[in-house]
C-alpha cells in the first residue's frame, strides 16, 4: 500500500482498495497506524477479536485426519456424533460442513459408503478408554 502510494501509481484510497481487493476502511485504517506509530506499528501481530472458536485446532485435526483414513466417517451426523460423544462438543452443521470442505473441496464435497452406527461405535470405544465407568451424556434426551 504504501508502496503504490509513494510511487505514485495511485492518487486515492479507492484505487488502492481496488488494486490490493480490500475495502477501504481497510486501507484508512492501516494508513492511521502508519501515521500513528509508522512501519514497525503497521507489522505488529495484532490478537484477532470476537467469540473464541467452537472447536480447538487439535479437535479439527483429528477430524480432518479421520476424514482422510480409508473407514473415516460416514456422514456429517457421524462427525457430529464424534464431536458430542468423544470430545463433548456440540456444533453446527455449518462447522462440521466446513471442517470438510478444507479436506473435499470438491462439488461432490465428502461421500463415502455408510459402514454401520458410528455413534454407537464412538460411545464403545470411549467407554473403553475411560475404563468403563463412562456414564454416556443424554443429549437433553
Amino acid at each position: 500500500m504504501l508502496y503504490l502510494f509513494n510511487s505514485k501509481q495511485v492518487e486515492t484510497v479507492r484505487e488502492t482498495a481496488g488494486i490490493l481487493g480490500k475495502g477501504e476502511a481497510n486501507i484508512y485504517r492501516w494508513l492511521a497506524q502508519y501515521r500513528e506509530g509508522g512501519i514497525e506499528n503497521l507489522l505488529k501481530n495484532r490478537q484477532t477479536i470476537g467469540r473464541p472458536k467452537k472447536l480447538s485446532v487439535e479437535t479439527a485435526s483429528k477430524i480432518q485426519r479421520e476424514l482422510k483414513e480409508p473407514e473415516g466417517f460416514a456422514s456429517y451426523k457421524e462427525i457430529d456424533c464424534w464431536l458430542r460423544v468423544v470430545q463433548g462438543v456440540s456444533s453446527s452443521y455449518g462447522t462440521v460442513y466446513h471442517l470438510v470442505k478444507l479436506v473435499y473441496p470438491t462439488k461432490n464435497g465428502y461421500k463415502k459408503k455408510i459402514r454401520g452406527n458410528y455413534c454407537l461405535r464412538s460411545l464403545l470405544l470411549f467407554t473403553s478408554v475411560a475404563g468403563g465407568g463412562f456414564e454416556p451424556p443424554t443429549f437433553g434426551l
